[in-house]
């Protein structure tokens, strides 16, 4: 997990220019490159040599207010491949020391950003009631797109602001 602020997080980002192939598909190995450049940036782990056991996991949505709910400056919906990358405990040799390592059957510390929330909760009911590969699907399930503010402060927001 990584942190901002008090809030914990996968670590992720946006796809630079020069990363996206409009060949390949973002649920797969058109992702890596991101992924690949985010968890070295984020989390100091070059896990390029494990790639073959990463899987997609799902597709959170969430929405990120900017300003106040009642009165935001604008909103900007995210769409955000999540993806399962299990590697060797040698390959944390590098880890940066601001990076959690936390086991998801604990209770899990500080406030997680809502695409964080969801996909561990789905990767933990998907270990607990399937057998087999996870088919990539919408993760948030009956909630839906989750409404995060960043600014002026960071908030998980209790559905849609509410002139939205």
């Amino acid at each position: 997990m990584v942190q901002y602020k008090a809030w914990h997080g996968l670590p992720g980002g946006k796809i630079k220019k020069h990363e996206l192939d409009p060949e390949e598909n973002l649920l797969t190995i058109g992702a890596f490159p991101t992924l690949v450049r985010e968890v070295r940036e984020e989390c100091g782990i070059d896990f390029s040599s494990f790639l073959e056991k990463c899987t997609c996991l799902g597709i959170a949505q969430v929405s990120e207010v900017i300003g106040e709910p009642n009165s935001a400056e604008k909103i900007i919906h995210r769409i955000a491949p999540i993806f399962y990358c299990p590697v060797p405990e040698e390959a944390l040799a590098n880890l940066r020391e601001d990076v959690i390592i936390a086991n998801l059957n604990d209770h899990l510390a500080g406030p997680l950003f809502p695409d964080a929330r969801v996909a561990i909760s789905y990767l933990k009911r998907s270990i607990r009631e399937r057998r087999g590969p996870i088919i990539p699907e919408f993760i948030n399930g009956e909630d839906g797109i989750y409404f995060f503010q960043t600014r002026p402060k960071v908030n998980l927001l209790m559905g849609h602001p509410p002139w939205f």
